[in-house]
């Protein structure tokens, strides 16, 4: 497996974010926290495949 590339990722799914409130939109405009999220972990892309792994893990082959 020759990674290409590297990161840690921070996301949500559209209705994750979509059952937030004033409260979290505020937070995440001007608190220094890290942005709003539900899921972190590390992306890796390598020339084969696209993964993420953490809370959830995903894997997508590439063509």
């Amino acid at each position: 497996m020759n990674i290409l590339m590297n990161a840690h990722v921070l996301w949500s799914y559209a209705g994750e974010v979509a059952d937030g409130g004033l409260k979290d939109e505020i937070r995440a405009l001007f608190s220094l926290v890290k942005p709003l999220h539900h899921h972190e972990g590390k992306i890796t892309l390598t020339g084969s495949s696209l993964s993420i792994n953490g809370d959830i893990d995903l894997s997508i082959l590439l063509p």
